[in-house]
């Protein structure tokens, strides 16, 4: 009889071993198939930066991963009992206190048994609440779990679909900055062309100004050697006396033309040392607003190579501070997100009333003032300034409120936004590291399991080994009786052989 009972548990462990390979590679393997023909890791599933998931926060995300989350404790929990049945070879006489306390959160039906009782032996009619071999626990509801499995599929193909979408909007991301930098050198590029060209326009002035200023001095010149032959032919014909007085005021006059030119070359020559000062300080401007541009790229760099440092020390300190109380903290910022979102519709319901009865107030000094016109045209002159003040009043209200609502509107999105990527972030880093813990689990489970059996194969051995030494006793007993009886019964010829007592000692046994 033992050695029937140590076999069924032998089978019943095997099998055991079976199912939980099959549920392993139905709810791992094929999850790590689908994840490598997506392209990523069940680890990338997480989100690897915060602005890949700035705009695809989503409630409906979050509720599968609950779901996953769910499901993957339960089916820890059923392979936890099944371990500890399959460990204990009188499992149906006496469960431990912990495989009871997770079938009670498993909502199953555990009968309370003793051992040495009479309720022990008890069968229920409905096989698949009261738990009796591990086969059971793992067979029970199984189409279930194929449902539940095929909606977590389900949702990695919603989570690969995000993905898809935050990459393109990644490289549209990219494509409006390397637009945005083509354009501004395009922009360098013609403001250069531009410097350039009035340089050259400059310079060309300067040259024609100073041909123009060499021809005028060639020409007074050549003005003043006609008039000096002149003068001389008219001083030849003069006294001496006129020749003075003339000599006189053409020295006058010749200082204040003098006068004149040194005054019209010193302006020319400073409108020079303007122009190439002024040049100077663009040149100077020019050179200090690419070195403010490097700076402020570089600062820039160095701003966002910081964010990254710290986004990352507090992605770890978020891991290690908050693995426990996650789904608290989703629930209670939800909460917070609807008040929010209950709060902006009944603004805009308010707003919606204002609106309509801002409508009615103006529709109604409209009519008014239509009424006060016609009385105008009539030879009426009473227009009540009061109620025009009073429109314009209105209108600006309205415009004031209108702008109020927006602004509050779009904060409201911004923070909506921004908990909801935070919250999605938590989750996932959350899962990744449960999926982790499981598969640590699993191999810790299948190292006991492989001892278990190492356990049992030696008592069996040492079981064999007993019986042959139980045999080998008997056997000597046998020949000491027959030796007695040979000895005290002389008349006896015959006497039984050992071979044929083994063999009806078995017999009886």
């Amino acid at each position: 009889m033992d050695s029937e009972q140590s076999k069924e548990v032998i089978v019943d462990k095997t099998l055991v071993n079976k199912l939980l390979k099959k549920l392993t590679s139905l709810f791992y393997d094929e999850l790590k198939t689908v994840c490598d023909t997506a392209g990523y890791h069940i680890a990338d599933l997480m989100p690897k930066s915060k602005e890949n998931f700035i705009e695809k926060g989503s409630p409906s995300d979050v509720e599968s991963l609950r779901f996953l989350h769910y499901e993957e404790n339960r089916i820890a929990k059923i392979m936890k009992i099944s371990s500890d049945i399959a460990s204990n070879p009188e499992s149906h006489l006496y469960k431990s206190p912990s495989t009871i306390q997770l079938m009670k959160q498993l909502n199953l039906n555990v009968v309370s048994q003793r051992i040495g009782s009479r309720t022990a032996s008890f069968n229920n009619g409905e096989a698949h609440k009261s738990f009796h071999r591990p086969q059971d626990i793992i067979q029970y509801n199984y189409e279930r779990e194929k449902e539940k499995y095929h909606r977590s599929l389900k949702m990695i193909e919603k989570i690969s679909g995000i993905k898809e979408e935050a990459l393109r909007k990644k490289e549209e991301k990219i494509k409006k900055i390397v637009d945005r930098d083509k354009k501004l050198q395009a922009d360098r590029m013609k403001k250069d062309e531009e410097h350039e060209k009035y340089t050259q326009m400059q310079n060309e002035k300067r040259k024609s100004i100073l041909q123009k200023k060499s021809q005028i001095e060639e020409n007074i010149r050549i003005q003043c050697c006609n008039i000096g032959t002149l003068l001389e032919k008219r001083m030849n014909l003069l006294s001496d006396r006129d020749k003075k007085i003339l000599r006189e005021k053409m020295r006058r006059n010749q200082e204040k033309i003098r006068e004149r030119i040194n005054n019209d070359f010193q302006k020319i020559i400073m409108d020079e040392i303007r122009i190439k000062d002024e040049e100077r300080e663009v040149e100077k401007m020019m050179q200090d607003l690419q070195l403010k541009i490097e700076s402020r790229v570089r600062q820039y760099e160095s701003n966002v190579k910081k964010r990254i440092q710290t986004a990352r020390c507090h992605s770890v300190k978020v891991e290690q501070r908050f693995t426990q109380n996650l789904l608290e903290e989703n629930q209670k910022q939800e909460e917070k997100l609807k008040k929010m979102i209950d709060k902006t519709m009944k603004c805009e319901e308010k707003k919606d009333k204002k609106a309509t009865l801002s409508k009615e107030s103006a529709e109604k000094m409209k009519t008014e003032i239509e009424k006060s016109f016609d009385r105008h045209n009539r030879g009426v002159k009473d227009i009540n300034e009061a109620e025009i003040k009073r429109l314009e009043d209105i209108e600006q209200r309205e415009k004031e409120k209108r702008k109020s609502f927006n602004i509050i509107k779009s904060q409201i999105k911004v923070l909506y936004l921004e908990k909801k990527h935070q919250n999605s972030y938590r989750e996932r880093k959350q899962s990744a590291k449960y999926s982790r813990t499981q598969e640590n689990y699993m191999k810790y489970k299948e190292k006991v399991l492989e001892k278990h059996q190492r356990q049992q194969q030696v008592a069996e051995e040492i079981k064999i080994h007993k019986d042959l030494l139980s045999n080998l006793k008997r056997r000597n007993n046998f020949e000491v009786q027959d030796a007695r009886s040979v000895y005290s019964s002389p008349a006896k010829m015959k006497s039984v052989s050992v071979h044929e007592r083994d063999a009806m000692s078995l017999q009886n046994f």
